[in-house]
């Protein structure tokens, strides 16, 4: 572990100097290369044994997690809150430090094999990321990864560790096992769903396939919100609520350019989720 250099590129982070950062942490980064790349390999040549693949992947593995952790742990904690600062920094720092926070993340997973701790850990960071993209207003990012979140945790749920889902008619969100409830896990499904509709309502977007999303997302995590916590379950469907009730008055607002039968249907969902909240507001009544 080279403690100087990680120390150097902490502090440039967290100053207002983010010239060349992330080409400085691709470069400090680059031993990861390999084994980021053998998670989605594209060549076409011959490949060494299985064994001797997963004898030399475990060991590399091992060893990167053993020198970078508490480094990629550091970055990850800066990162979130470099993006939060207000007055904001510049847009091609913002760019810069998502490409690193990816980056990070990326890193991180590939040597979770070795960590101890619940296989959607790196999820719930990569949920803070999508927070991360709603407030810069890249919104096409956040749903993106939002959505690949979901997928993931549904090879997760399915007992696929690390693994992605199987989309299968359609379907967005995990099945939920009542016999085995992981609450954090419930919880975790349940805010990736409100920040993606939270990603349609706040962009105002014209394409009929995000508000078809939003519907199917929520009516499949329905069950999510039963069992969660009750407290945070109100927290979260109040948002939820509000969230829907935006969406549903940009499509009566621009009715023109929405199927009429996505729009009545859309506000029949509203209307539904409403019934089920706390809120009184009578703005959505």
């Amino acid at each position: 572990m080279d403690s100087t250099t990680e120390a150097t590129l902490i502090s440039k982070l967290e100053s207002t100097d983010l010239t060349n950062i992330q080409s400085l942490f691709s470069s400090y980064l680059h031993p990861f290369t390999s084994l980021l790349n053998s998670q989605y390999p594209n060549s076409k040549s011959k490949r060494p044994s299985k064994t001797l693949v997963d004898t030399a992947s475990h060991s590399t593995t091992r060893s990167l997690a053993k020198q970078f952790l508490p480094f990629l742990n550091k970055t990850l904690c800066v990162i979130p809150k470099r993006l939060s600062e207000s007055p904001k920094i510049s847009i091609q720092s913002a760019l810069e430090l998502f490409h690193i926070y990816k980056l990070c993340l990326n890193c991180l997973d590939s040597i979770s094999s070795q960590l101890s701790c619940k296989p959607y850990s790196v999820h719930i960071q990569r949920v803070r990321l999508t927070h991360c993209f709603q407030a810069w207003e890249r919104y096409k990012d956040a749903e993106i990864e939002g959505l690949s979140v979901l997928e993931s945790l549904r090879g997760i749920q399915s007992g696929v560790s690390g693994a992605k889902g199987t989309k299968a008619k359609g379907k967005f969100v995990p099945e939920l096992n009542k016999e085995s409830v992981d609450q954090d896990f419930a919880l975790l499904v349940v805010e990736i769903v409100v920040a993606l509709v939270k990603c349609t309502s706040t962009s105002q977007s014209k394409e009929e396939a995000d508000y078809c999303r939003v519907l199917t997302l929520v009516d499949e995590v329905s069950p999510w919100f039963r069992v969660v916590d009750a407290n945070k379950n109100e927290k979260m469907h109040m948002v939820l609520v509000t969230c829907l009730s935006r969406c549903a008055v940009f499509l009566v607002e621009e009715l023109r350019c929405f199927n009429g039968r996505l729009v009545h249907k859309f506000c029949l969902a509203t209307f539904t989720e409403h019934s089920k909240s706390s809120m009184k507001d009578p703005m959505y009544k």
